[in-house]
């Protein structure tokens, strides 16, 4: 499900509490909420599955899985603050599967094979809001090939970045986005995406807020996020 875009000129009362957060919105399993987990995660998702040594058909069945799983353990998070970050969280979640899938498997087939999944968990209604990760793996695949050398290629930074970026183009311009990547990701202040970008360093800002200012509303209690802003907020020019 795609959002319709913000007006840029509206300003978001962030001294008003928020309806309801994202990791609430999971729990109440809403589609939209599950569509920006399976963006802003699903690469990293993928890439635990791969360095734990998950084939590539395998981890296309697995994810499946995950999907029910962290639906049905979602509400442990907040219950267990000692586990850390939500990412962090999701990856021993991963791990953790990984680890009881091969033991389930050699437990019944007494050897090592193709892991086959549980069909009433592939045939679950949410497990197809999961497709979106496996198209993602798909165009990932196709436009890193000629960049496959590069040592941070599947940096997890990297690749949280990625889904962040793809979450904000539901509600921002591509032009906004490439101005937040640069002072995000490429650690350039407002004087220099400015200049780069035909814009004074005073615009260069508003649009930093007004992307902050949804990612607060709608992501900000995700370790995450608040890192980036933290990182942004107290920038000098």
């Amino acid at each position: 499900m795609t959002s319709s875009p913000t007006n840029p000129d509206n300003n978001i009362d962030l001294s008003q509490p928020t309806p309801s957060s994202f990791l609430d919105d999971l729990r109440n399993k809403k589609t939209e909420a599950w569509e920006r987990f399976s963006i802003l995660y699903g690469r990293l998702i993928l890439y635990w599955l791969k360095n734990a040594g998950v084939s590539r058909e395998e981890r296309q069945d697995m994810l499946y899985d995950i999907g029910i799983i962290v639906m049905e353990s979602i509400d442990h998070f907040h219950r267990q603050p000692h586990v850390g970050s939500f990412r962090s969280w999701l990856k021993k979640v991963v791990e953790n599967t990984v680890h009881d899938r091969q033991r389930k498997y050699q437990e019944q087939s007494g050897a090592h094979g193709v892991y086959e999944p549980d069909s009433s968990v592939i045939e679950s209604p949410h497990s197809s809001v999961l497709q979106t990760i496996l198209k993602q793996e798909e165009e990932d695949n196709k436009k890193s090939r000629p960049q496959s050398t590069s040592p941070h290629a599947l940096d997890e930074d990297n690749l949280f970045a990625k889904g962040l970026m793809q979450v904000l183009g539901t509600q921002f311009s591509q032009r906004d986005i490439s101005i937040y990547y640069q002072l995000v990701y490429e650690n350039k202040n407002s004087t220099q995406v400015g200049q780069l970008m035909g814009l004074t360093s005073a615009n260069v800002r508003k649009i930093r807020q007004r992307v902050n200012d949804y990612l607060k509303a709608n992501f900000g209690e995700l370790d995450d996020i608040k890192d980036i802003l933290n990182r942004l907020k107290d920038e000098q020019d």
